[in-house]
């Protein structure tokens, strides 16, 4: 990614301007944008409203955006009295739908709506209408104006320089997360707003479910979705009040891996990307990131074909990245605290490399690590049992006394077991590793 771009990224990852980012890297087409222009372009039934708000309604329809923006800004307390329409639930989605598509093309109104909402409370009122009762004439465009009454609150909230609607972050949350009839998009857009905020992300990122909303897509999700997920992700990335659990980033290494190797959506790869790239400036995460093999992963991506050809200098940038903190990461000790886990993972402490670099300080305390690699033969977890063989036949072909070691420790016969296992690649290491038992060092290496 180009200098200048990333550092206009950078900048805006802690305001509330990060909209402009999803233009930057390039924004997921949304699918509801049919559906909105279908409900601004009917004839709305306004009758709860005062004339003068009817007035204004009427006259922003079909206008520019600069002509709507200068009709809500004339007249605030108007634009105000417009939200008794949030009580209706046909009057409530037309009002929503112009409110959020005027943000959609021009963030700044924001500021416009933040001194008109000044003194209303405005989280009962969107809590009014996203819990509505009686009959709605279009039930698909209402559930559209649910999701977005929850896009416009957040989006207000995050914008709110007198901080007074931030004390409804929690219940915020609760009914984002918890209570209200939000699809999967919607729900995932409410959080990525309020992740916009850098004082937010703390608290959005440890409530109850959000880690499980936006690390639950897959990569066969659908691309809006898919990118609201990874957008979000790469908001954490930049976080620098809080450090994300282990166990927490290993779920967040194994979504953006999982992503790179099987999603071919280049603005979605590019957030992706990005969110690595901040992730490698934490020594604490980029462990996990190192761990999760996303080296092979993100240097795999330069051979497919993109259309932009930036996508290859940024694929190249974070591979580099990945590699150097991959040597800085490829230390014994690592092993050792993954042996205390209990499970092993395929990473590039099970590679060759690795063990061309490490395979003396198997030594230590008589050889404890190697002791516990045996113990794990009898796992059942089959990725265990089949790292476990590599690392066993890396050992035996590597060390000058390898064989001998794993001849005292009976490893032998519990590999040999394995050689019949159902899981094809538990077999297949299992019979290599017999062979590197078998062939010695020199013939093995010569082969």
């Amino acid at each position: 990614m180009k200098l200048a771009t990333r550092t206009k990224i950078e900048n805006m990852a802690s305001s509330v301007d990060v909209d402009q980012l999803q233009q930057a890297v390039g924004q997921a087409g949304s699918a509801s944008y049919g559906i909105a222009a279908k409900i601004l372009e009917s004839q709305p039934n306004l009758s709860s409203l005062k004339a003068e708000c009817a007035s204004m309604l009427n006259k922003a329809r079909n206008q520019p955006v600069e002509q709507q923006k200068a009709l809500i800004a004339a007249d605030l307390p108007v634009l105000r009295d417009c939200l008794v329409a949030l009580a209706d639930k046909d009057q409530g989605t037309y009002v929503v739908a112009f409110l959020v598509e005027l943000a959609r093309n021009d963030s700044s109104v924001y500021d416009i709506y933040s001194k008109a909402f000044a003194n209303v409370d405005i989280f009962k009122q969107c809590n009014t209408f996203i819990n509505c009762s009686g009959h709605a004439s279009d039930e698909n465009a209402y559930r559209y104006a649910v999701d977005k009454c929850a896009y416009l609150l957040t989006g207000l909230m995050i914008s709110d320089s007198s901080k007074n609607l931030h004390r409804h972050l929690q219940q915020t949350l609760q009914g984002i997360c918890e209570q209200w009839p939000l699809s999967d998009s919607g729900r995932v857009d409410a959080l990525a707003n309020l992740l916009k905020l850098e004082d937010f992300r703390e608290t959005v990122w440890g409530y109850n479910r959000v880690q499980d909303i936006i690390l639950s897509p897959t990569p066969s999700s659908a691309p809006p979705l898919l990118y609201k997920c990874a957008f979000s992700v790469w908001l954490i990335s930049f976080q620098q009040k809080f450090t994300i659990a282990a166990p927490t980033m290993s779920r967040v290494t194994d979504f953006l891996k999982a992503i790179v190797m099987s999603c071919r959506v280049e603005k979605i790869i590019r957030v992706s990307l990005e969110a690595i790239r901040n992730f490698l400036k934490n020594k604490t995460m980029a462990s996990s990131i190192v761990e999760g093999d996303a080296y092979n992963a993100v240097s795999s991506l330069e051979y497919e074909k993109w259309r932009d050809q930036q996508m290859y200098e940024d694929i190249r940038e974070v591979s580099a990245l990945l590699e150097k903190a991959q040597a800085q990461h490829t230390v014994f000790e690592r092993y050792e605290a993954e042996l205390h886990t209990g499970k092993l993972k395929r990473s590039f402490i099970h590679s060759e490399k690795f063990w061309l670099e490490n395979v003396l300080k198997f030594d230590k305390d008589d050889f404890a690590a190697i002791k516990s690699v045996i113990k794990m033969l009898s796992s059942d977890d089959p990725e265990t049992l089949a790292v476990a063989c590599f690392d066993i036949g890396e050992f035996a072909r590597l060390h000058p006394t390898g064989k001998m070691v794993l001849s005292r420790f009976n490893a032998k016969q519990p590999v040999m077991l394995l050689m019949t296992h159902t899981q094809r690649d538990v077999a297949r290491e299992a019979l290599l590793c017999v062979q590197k038992l078998m062939l010695g060092k020199n013939s093995q290496m010569a082969n």
